[in-house]
């Protein structure tokens, strides 16, 4: 194929392992490994820090920036603003209550976490450890929509007060270190306060489109092309994605924060249909690219430059302390309102990184902000937590009993029904 380097035998590999994983990881009752950590694993295996099986090429890196940017594509579509809106967990009265509200313990806790993670990274980086402690903090404050979700589904806690709660920390969470962590790369790379103001430019364009949608008119022509060969409501977003992967490179703005953002638009303007629409998303992204994405990252862990880099090695514990203790203790605002087992369980299950902490990271390698031997304890504490605290939150959850309890105080948020005569109940 002319110049182009291809490994087609480090394809095929790769997608062997795609569709092997899924299979063992589902076998593997004992533990609760998420997919994503079975993916990191087989490719450390398969990789430099393995057998070396695998010899990058154009074509698989560019799988894998594919991979990257369609998984923060993804990771925006699992936004739901809702869950930051006060009035879907009720009006309370007094401080208290507004403390623990959804929204509010959100932002509180988020705010506590970097606050305490970047005098943290500021300590680091006087001693020589990471070069940026703005985006050293963001990695730290970064928690895993995709492990969160997925483990509220299992226990059934998504509609519940208590599951609500934690989707809106991990939201919120996601959304703060996406949209910092390309201004941290912008400073650490220039330092100059312009290329900073046209992140925002970004911003500004999604909502300028998300308000041109909102004036259009649901033309059934158009709703007609949803489906079959057409395709037209995939088409659109892989198009809005593409376009603006191109205007983040264009403004020299971190390309995952557009496909991110392009994500958030797709999602605002699927609001009322976007099961179908994000049901093949999915499929596209997890059937094929973020697989890939994840098993390079194995693929790359390079465990040598880490046993090499003495700061590093004295790095790996420090993180995975600091991880624990600047992403729980916040969590414990959560007490005021529920029981002792229930909020440690909570505190557990956000400290779970993952999909956005990868992606930092392998931004901050890029610009040179962190080692590589840093670069891969990030991944090996993620890669920790994605494993222990699932299995931690499912012990420390309380029995069904609290759960519906949980469930009644969500239905006593919630406006009462009108009442049902006994004429209509027959």
């Amino acid at each position: 194929m002319g110049n182009v380097d291809f490994s087609m035998s480090s394809l095929l590999i790769v997608s062997v392992l795609a569709v092997l994983v899924p299979l063992f990881v589902s076998r593997v009752t004992w533990i609760r490994i998420p997919i994503v950590v079975g993916e990191i694993l087989v490719g450390v295996l398969v990789g430099k820090s393995g057998f070396n099986l695998i010899h990058t090429s154009q074509w698989l890196e560019f799988l894998r920036f594919f991979g990257l940017s369609y998984l923060m594509f993804v990771s925006g579509l699992e936004l739901d603003f809702k869950t930051l809106r006060p009035e879907k967990f009720g009006k309370h009265r007094g401080f208290r209550h507004s403390l623990t509200d959804a929204p509010m313990f959100a932002v509180i806790s988020c705010a506590l976490t970097f606050g305490l993670s970047l005098l943290f990274s500021i300590w680091l980086h006087e001693h020589h450890f990471i070069k940026s402690p703005f985006l050293f903090a963001l990695i730290i404050t970064t928690t895993s929509l995709t492990v969160v979700v997925p483990v509220l589904k299992e226990y059934d806690l998504m509609q519940t007060a208590f599951g609500q709660h934690m989707m809106a920390a991990a939201v919120f969470a996601d959304f703060f270190t996406m949209l910092f962590i390309s201004v941290a790369a912008s400073l650490f790379k220039g330092g100059q306060s312009t290329s900073v103001f046209l992140v925002f430019i970004l911003i500004f364009l999604l909502i300028a489109l998300y308000h041109v949608f909102q004036r259009f008119p649901a033309l059934t022509a158009v709703r007609n092309l949803a489906h079959g060969t057409a395709q037209l409501g995939i088409r659109a977003s892989m198009a809005l994605m593409i376009i603006f992967m191109a205007l983040s490179q264009t403004l020299g703005v971190q390309v995952i924060l557009g496909t991110f953002l392009a994500g958030v638009l797709v999602g605002l303007i699927n609001e009322q249909e976007k099961t179908d629409v994000f049901h093949k998303l999915d499929a596209i992204g997890f059937g094929f690219l973020i697989p890939i994405f994840f098993i390079m990252v194995g693929v790359n862990f390079n465990l040598h430059s880490l046993l090499v880099d003495p700061k590093a090695l004295l790095l790996l514990p420090l993180l995975f302390l600091a991880t624990y203790v600047f992403k729980a203790l916040p969590i414990l605002i959560l007490r005021l309102c529920y029981p002792w087992r229930q909020t440690l369980a909570g505190a557990t299950l956000l400290t779970t990184q993952m999909s956005v902490t990868v992606a930092a990271a392998a931004v901050g390698l890029k610009i040179g902000a962190i080692s590589s031997g840093v670069d891969t304890a990030i991944v090996f504490v993620a890669m920790s937590t994605a494993v222990i605290s699932p299995v931690i939150f499912g012990k420390l959850l309380p029995a069904r009993v609290d759960q519906k309890k949980s469930r009644s105080l969500m239905r006593r948020t919630r406006p009462p029904r009108r009442p049902v005569s006994p004429s209509q109940g027959q």
